[in-house]
């Protein structure tokens, strides 16, 4: 595409006036007789001037007219450029990619974990490509780079990144990228289209009953630690709510014990009924004011993580337990018991049943196991795991 000033002389003779035209060239096309042919459009910026000023004031219009025209030359031209590279408000196109990640974050909620997992995108992203890019220069090709940088790189102790987190990695960008086309700034996501290697799913680990006595019988390195994935286990509340949890929450109601909390993830709202277990964990616990956080301290990082191995091996379980395994714990014995399906997914905080159906199926089939015809368990008691 070529934009260029067009020129036209119109009027009767002694009163000539040029008139200025936008003349934008798309290239050939071929017509229906086979003939190469230019793809022209012109368009009429509504500017004239005399074509012979004589005295100073036609003469200051021509000069303004040919100005004004430059610019509008000059905006065509650019607006080609930004369609060209899928850019909208140009001028915010041309800031710091970074300071408008930040800026987003900021004025976006989510919980702290979340928060966190955007930190390590951006830490990620500045490691690929240095830590100053405009957004314009945020196209296809820097996401397919960011991608393929994600594929090779490795973690702190030198083993690869798992597909699952290149995945999730990546898509934060996706995210962030389709902000920028929400607010204008680009006209279509440029990481939509990467491709990366499909997602391969680790094995699910849960713990037996006898491997749940025996974490209840060991002591950790930080209690709260303890106290929370013991209770996790019994309920499945995830690390975020459980951070979040007060003793104002905890009520009973006609004899039935209930945490009344909104999700930290999903933002609902739910009165969940409590196992005796749930209900005998908490009691151990030491409560101080209804104000006061169930889980004093309670936070999620890779030291949290590696504390919660060691827990596990002085418990003498060979297993690699995560923090969300207390959950995956929880839905695997809840399910085996109940064999209720819609249970499970009002008790998950699940807001679709497929969610569940993957969750679940996640869990059973790593264990050579059909959760919709599995063995009967030797175990619960209603939502009791022990």
């Amino acid at each position: 595409m070529r934009v260029k000033l067009e020129k036209r002389v119109r009027g009767k003779k002694g009163q000539e006036r040029v008139y200025l035209f936008t003349s934008i060239f798309y290239g050939y096309f071929i017509d229906s007789n086979g003939e190469k042919k230019p793809k022209r459009e012109r368009k009429s910026m509504g500017i004239s001037y005399d074509l012979k000023p004589t005295n100073p004031f036609a003469k200051k219009e021509k000069k303004e007219a040919l100005a004004l025209a430059e610019i509008i030359l000059f905006n065509k031209e650019k607006e080609f450029q930004s369609n060209k590279t899928g850019l909208g408000k140009t001028y915010l196109a041309e800031t710091n990619f970074f300071e408008f990640i930040e800026n987003h974050l900021n004025n976006t909620k989510m919980t702290l974990n979340n928060r966190k997992s955007y930190e390590n995108v951006i830490s990620k992203l500045k490691e690929y490509k240095g830590t100053y890019i405009l957004i314009n220069q945020v196209d296809y090709d820097y996401c397919r780079g960011f991608g393929q940088f994600l594929v090779n790189g490795v973690k702190k102790d030198g083993q690869p990144l798992s597909s699952s987190t290149i995945d999730s990695y990546y898509k934060k960008l996706t995210i962030i990228c389709k902000e920028l086309v929400q607010q204008g700034i680009l006209k279509k996501n440029p990481a939509i289209r990467v491709k990366l290697p499909k997602v391969t799913h680790k094995r699910k680990e849960v713990l037996n009953k006898e491997e749940i006595q025996k974490l209840m019988d060991t002591e950790c390195r930080i209690k709260v630690l303890k106290e929370y994935f013991i209770f996790s286990v019994f309920t499945g509340i995830d690390n975020a709510t459980c951070q979040e949890l007060r003793w104002k929450d905890y009520v009973v109601e006609d004899g039935i014990h209930k945490l009344k909390f909104t999700r930290t993830k999903t933002n609902h709202s739910y009165g969940f009924p409590l196992s005796q277990n749930a209900v005998d964990w908490l009691n151990k616990l030491e409560r101080k004011s209804d104000e006061d956080k169930i889980f004093i301290g309670l936070t999620y990082g890779g030291h949290q993580n590696n504390v919660l191995l060691f827990w596990l091996k002085d418990a003498g379980i060979n297993k690699h337990i995560t923090p969300h395994c207390a959950r995956h714990t929880f839905a695997y014995h809840f399910y085996k018991k109940s064999k209720d399906l819609f249970s499970v997914m009002n008790v998950m905080a699940h807001k679709d049943v497929s969610t569940t159906q993957r969750y679940l199926r996640s869990l059973f089939n790593d264990y050579g196991d059909n959760y919709d015809a599995m063995a009967e368990y030797d175990a619960l008691n209603s939502m009791n795991i022990l």
